[in-house]
């Protein structure tokens, strides 16, 4: 049984692939170029919030409410201590940690007052090997 090989079919689906591809690219490229704009967050950016008291929670009980990943603008986060403090509390957490890149230069920040959550201080490092 010999196959046809239809050249004109092979060409219209070569020419659908390249476009979908050209307009996935030019999108990637125009997106990243001129793509959303960067928030800036203020220090009264989260006050308006009321706290998400998530359901089922019991204060009573000693529930925790851990957001275990955290970054300040000290590593790749864009919020401040004091900002990431208010936006954990704002969403409802009453633990979370900070775990900047290779630094703990935030520590400069930590709120000098009661805080209302707990908050860990970490160091997220990056371990690399040199090779000669």
């Amino acid at each position: 049984m010999k196959f046809k090989i239809n050249l004109k079919l092979i060409f219209q689906h070569l020419i659908v692939y390249f476009l979908i591809t050209s307009i996935l690219i030019t999108s990637s490229v125009l997106t990243y170029q001129f793509g959303q704009e960067t928030t800036i967050y203020s220090d009264e950016s989260w006050d308006h919030l009321t706290p998400y008291i998530p359901l089922g929670y019991n204060e009573s009980l000693g529930n925790i409410i851990l957001d275990q990943y955290s970054h300040t603008r000290y590593s790749d986060g864009v919020m401040t201590v004091e900002q990431s403090v208010k936006w954990h509390i704002s969403m409802g957490f009453n633990t979370f940690v900070i775990t900047d890149h290779n630094n703990l230069r935030n520590l400069k920040e930590v709120p000098r007052k009661p805080l209302y959550l707990f908050t860990l201080w970490t160091v997220e490092f990056f371990l690399t090997t040199l090779s000669s």
